[in-house]
């Protein structure tokens, strides 16, 4: 996806001057940035509780405005509850969809416990944010077409090494490593990679 997400910069700014507007542009980063929707609940939960801390000490000074930052930080911390429950279900489909090679939208949905409209609308959404870079939904068929790079990184079997290596050169060999934020198995040659769906360094 070449769009680049808001900066962090500005959300915080907005929250602190008129939070509903933060609120709006919290909630487009979340969903245009796929770093920010897997590792964005600790943040969530720091913005809320330093939003119900400014409210609580602003009521004790006597001032309603205290109300405002209160009613901010109950919208953040809703909003981060439905974050967490959004991110579950993103490791769902990548667990299907990469570990277990379903691909047929009405299968995946019915793994996952929601109608296939809602997993079609969240499989998109994920395609968007590159987390299944370069998928497609076929409409015809109903199920999402990975790319050749997504094909690659998917499933939990090592390749078998087809080139021919002289007494000098190193062999690196492919392994096959879990990552630790979305669940996704990736096959990675080397010391380091990184997630092929979420972003995440491996090791």
């Amino acid at each position: 996806m070449n769009k680049q997400p808001i900066s962090w910069v500005w959300v915080i700014l907005a929250l602190v001057i008129f939070w509903p507007v933060g609120i709006i542009l919290l909630i487009k980063r979340l969903s245009s940035d796929r770093n920010a929707a897997f590792k964005g609940s600790r943040l969530l939960k720091v913005m809320y509780i330093v939003l119900f801390a400014i409210g609580g000490f602003t009521l004790l000074g006597g001032s309603v405005i205290g109300l405002m930052f209160i009613a901010g930080g109950v919208a953040i911390f809703m909003l981060a509850r439905k974050n967490n429950e959004k991110v579950a279900r993103y490791k769902k489909y990548m667990n299907l969809v990469t570990n277990h090679s379903l691909t047929y939208i009405n299968e995946i949905a019915q793994n996952v416990g929601i109608s296939p409209e809602i997993a079609k609308k969240e499989l998109q959404a994920m395609i968007d944010m590159d987390i299944f870079e370069g998928a497609m939904i076929d409409v015809v068929t109903n199920e999402i077409i990975l790319s050749p790079v997504q094909q690659q990184a998917k499933g939990g079997v090592m390749s078998a090494i087809d080139s021919f290596f002289s007494d000098d050169d190193e062999i690196e060999m492919e392994r096959v490593v879990e990552c630790e934020s979305c669940g996704a198995k990736n096959k990675v040659t080397g010391d380091v990679g990184e997630c092929a769906h979420c972003g995440t360094p491996l090791d």
